[in-house]
């Protein structure tokens, strides 16, 4: 995406019978190091769309952090996905958590699905930080599903279906 959003306070996205749009590059962390950090809770059931091209970025750095904690269930997960009507691996980039913009006590991934990412040479989930990244389904996206560098987050009971690449890449 061209355009760029930022979100600088903490929301809540409730589960609703609308999906949520994501419709340009979103960025989770504050204006400035003294700001509150912004975290992004997802309840279960929710579903996000995001329009082609974009991504959800958390924290920016170890001075401008972000959280997000979407923790669904095993009955109500939460869907990370693409907006198209028929959508094809590829559609949107990824969810980014770069070095330094998040801890575990901010943010966590759990019972979610994210499917269609991969956009260009993205891979899907790329983690440089230690968080939990536990029972998702990373399917039906370009690229390797999950991309771990430079960090030791908790990843287990994780399913990886029809992706471009491998499950997981690691390079430390």
């Amino acid at each position: 995406g061209s355009s760029t959003s930022y979100l600088r306070v903490s929301t809540t996205l409730t589960k609703d019978t609308v999906p949520y749009q994501i419709n340009s590059e979103m960025r989770i962390y504050p204006n400035n190091a003294a700001d509150p950090i912004p975290v992004l809770t997802i309840e279960p059931g929710v579903v996000v769309h995001f329009a082609p091209a974009t991504e959800l970025q958390i924290g920016n750095s170890s001075q401008l952090q972000g959280g997000l904690y979407a923790v669904g269930t095993a009955e109500e997960p939460i869907v990370f996905t693409s907006s198209n009507s028929s959508p094809l691996a590829g559609d949107w980039d990824r969810l980014n958590f770069p070095a330094g913009g998040t801890t575990a006590d901010l943010s966590e991934v759990q019972h979610t699905i994210i499917e269609y990412a991969g956009y260009s040479s993205f891979d899907p989930v790329i983690l440089r930080v230690d968080i939990n990244f536990e029972n998702n389904i990373i399917r039906n996206c370009n690229n390797n599903a999950l991309f771990i560098s430079q960090a030791s987050p908790v990843v287990q009971n994780n399913r990886f279906e029809n992706n471009g690449g491998y499950g997981v890449e690691i390079q430390q």
